[in-house]
């Protein structure tokens, strides 16, 4: 079983810990799971970028950014 923490930074900030019942967990898996596109967002961990098929540890924390665009 593993505890990710994940604060969801679009405008406004909202912090999450989620526990899966999984051995191995990537970023892909945890933005499935919150219907996130990948497109729309970008990611940190420990203030560096990370791509969706990083594999997150138990206790790590994630930051999903979301990526506004105007024109």
């Amino acid at each position: 079983m593993l505890k990710i923490k994940v604060k969801l930074v679009d405008g406004k900030i909202s912090k999450k810990e989620m526990v899966l019942n999984k051995k191995e967990v990537t970023v892909q898996d945890i933005l499935d799971i919150l219907e996130i596109n990948r497109e729309t967002v970008l990611i940190r961990k420990k203030n560096e970028l990370i791509t969706e098929e990083e594999i997150l540890d138990n206790g790590d924390e994630i930051e999903i950014l979301r990526v506004i665009s105007g024109g």
